[in-house]
């Protein structure tokens, strides 16, 4: 959904008759020469292995099949044609309805009175297959258009990030339907950027009064590790943070919640050495933790607004940004709009998040800061491993001389300032003007 947001511009701001409104994911735009505007990836599914598509093979019937502008995630098509691909005849199972759901996704792709936007939000992990699956299921006249040509294609691609723009355009020989459209990292500077009346938006980046920033609303048992390190190494007073504990704002999130009870079940799992026989020093940071999570901030500011001027202000006011990202195991890499808003307010940042999140930034025109802040972090796979690495990197700059800090900072001002510019081009990207004949975009 992230790639046709000006189509539900239309929709949130009542631009749509009820009457054109079939289905909350069919949308048909009186204006464009297409009837609906359809997202198929939910069809697909995130990972046909895990989850079963017969569901989905099954409801794909009700979805019109002509005159429609197709949304589809070059993830998880990819996903779909990988598993598809590994069905040999055997009978039915997952790999068989793949095919069905694959074969059913193709044809409504090559009939001539649809067109269909593949899109990704992150890099493309592997852009061969995807390319693969282009080449062997879709003649090359719907997704191939050649400078100097009149031939309108019905398949165009927009990605995140110039660099998969590039391989696509090379690897299926296409150049005027690739394009490059920013995602969320770019989303922090339309909100600072924003002008409100009531309540604009004013960030005093000159005089941090706490060293670090980190903010979780929703628990896993990552960042609860995360949070009882920073409270056991005394890192937690010199932070502006929020930790999202049960709270009556986690609408429909039990899942990520857990109350202090819960969290103090838990603090004993953490201990060295014999429960039974702890050292004195090892129970008082046991008994902190436990008076820690009897105070412990639910959240900042508005738990459903990502954008909450607190949070800006709040990063602002320290010297660096802990970013915890939205996922920490070893996938498809994501970032977010987490690791956007320190690059949005010229702040240094270490990440809790994916193995090799750093070098997907530094794919993504980004600098990072090492070797001023160890960044070894990066390589490390395993969680608890990294996060151990994590925490001795942000206890080095806790305990660190207060001159020396700023000095530090002021060293690595080249950075954020040129990470900034870089964030700056994303959210300034402009659409090709090859798509306006898709009837969707229009120029930014």
């Amino acid at each position: 959904m992230i790639y046709h947001n000006m189509i539900i511009d239309y929709i949130e701001n009542d631009k749509i008759p009820d009457s054109y409104k079939l289905h909350p994911d069919f949308y048909c735009i009186p204006s464009a020469p297409q009837k609906y505007t359809i997202d198929l990836s939910e069809w697909i599914g995130e990972n046909p292995l895990i989850k079963s598509v017969d569901l989905q093979v099954d409801h794909i019937d009700d979805i019109p099949k002509k005159d429609c502008i197709y949304f589809i995630d070059i993830i998880r098509i990819t996903h779909l044609h990988y598993w598809a691909c590994q069905y040999k005849g055997d009978g039915p199972g997952v790999p068989f309805e793949s095919v069905n759901l694959l074969n059913t996704l193709v044809s409504l792709i090559n009939d001539p009175s649809n067109k269909t936007v593949f899109y990704n939000v992150h890099r493309i992990v592997d852009i061969n297959s995807f390319a693969l699956f282009i080449t062997h299921h879709l003649p090359e006249r719907i997704y191939q258009v050649q400078p100097g040509s009149e031939h309108q294609a019905s398949v165009s691609f927009v990605v995140s990030f110039s660099v998969d723009e590039d391989l696509l355009k090379n690897r299926l020989n296409t150049q005027l339907n690739v394009a490059t459209m920013s995602s969320w990292i770019k989303e922090p500077m339309l909100q600072i950027n924003r002008t409100d009346v009531e309540s604009e938006l004013i960030l005093d980046n000159t005089k941090p009064n706490k060293r670090f920033s980190v903010f979780s609303r929703r628990i896993d048992n990552d960042r609860q590790q995360f949070f009882f390190n920073l409270v056991r190494k005394d890192i937690i007073d010199n932070c502006h943070y929020s930790f999202g504990t049960s709270h009556p704002d986690f609408f429909g999130e039990p899942e990520w919640t857990k109350t202090v009870e819960e969290l103090k079940d838990a603090v004993p799992f953490i201990r060295k050495g014999n429960i039974f026989f702890i050292n004195e020093n090892e129970e008082d940071k046991t008994k902190k933790l436990y008076k820690w999570l009897e105070g412990t901030p639910y959240t900042l500011g508005s738990y459903g607004d990502i954008y909450d001027p607190i949070l800006f202000q709040k990063i602002a006011d320290s010297h660096i940004h802990i970013v915890i990202e939205t996922s920490t195991s070893t996938n498809e890499i994501i970032a977010t709009e987490k690791i956007g808003r320190a690059i949005a307010l010229r702040k240094p940042f270490v990440v809790l998040g994916q193995p090799y999140v750093l070098n997907f930034l530094h794919q993504c025109g980004f600098r990072t800061f090492d070797p001023i802040i160890d960044e070894t972090y990066d390589t490390i796979e395993n969680t608890s491993d990294r996060i151990r690495n994590i925490t001795l990197v942000i206890e080095k700059f806790n305990n660190m001389p207060e001159q020396k800090l700023e000095d530090l900072m002021e060293q690595l001002k080249e950075i954020t300032e040129e990470n900034y510019q870089v964030l700056k081009s994303l959210t300034h990207a402009n659409i090709n003007p090859w798509f306006n004949n898709l009837g969707i975009f229009t120029p930014l």
